[in-house]
C-alpha cells in the first residue's frame, strides 16, 4: 500500500476533553520532532507510554467516519456463519436482532 490519502481531521486543541477513551493525537517530542499516535486520555492526562507533549487530538469516532477499509477475507467464512444465524427483524420478537435456532 503506497498510496497516501489525506484525510481531513478538524485538529482539537483544547485541554477539556469530552470523555475518557482513545483519540487520535498529534504529538511533540522534547526534541521538537512531531508525530501521529493514538493514545488514551483517562480524564486526567494522556497516556502515551513515553515523553511528549499531545498538541492536538481528534475524537477516534471521526477518525473512524472517513474510513472506509472494507474488512478482512480470512473472516469472510465467520461472516458467512453469523449472516445465516440470525434472520430479519421482523418487529413482533421486541428485540432488534434475532437469532435463529
Amino acid at each position: 500500500m503506497s498510496e497516501h490519502i489525506n484525510l481531513p481531521v478538524e485538529w482539537q486543541e483544547s485541554t477539556e476533553l469530552p470523555y475518557e477513551g482513545l483519540y487520535f493525537v498529534a504529538v511533540r517530542y522534547p526534541v521538537g520532532l512531531g508525530a501521529y499516535d493514538f493514545a488514551n486520555w483517562n480524564g486526567q492526562s494522556w497516556e502515551l507510554g513515553y515523553e511528549a507533549d499531545v498538541v492536538g487530538w481528534v475524537d477516534i469516532s471521526k477518525v473512524l467516519d472517513l474510513i472506509k477499509a472494507g474488512w478482512p477475507l480470512g473472516d469472510s467464512e465467520v461472516s458467512k456463519k453469523f449472516e445465516a444465524s440470525y434472520k430479519p427483524y421482523d418487529g413482533a420478537s421486541g428485540d432488534e436482532f434475532v437469532l435463529s435456532n
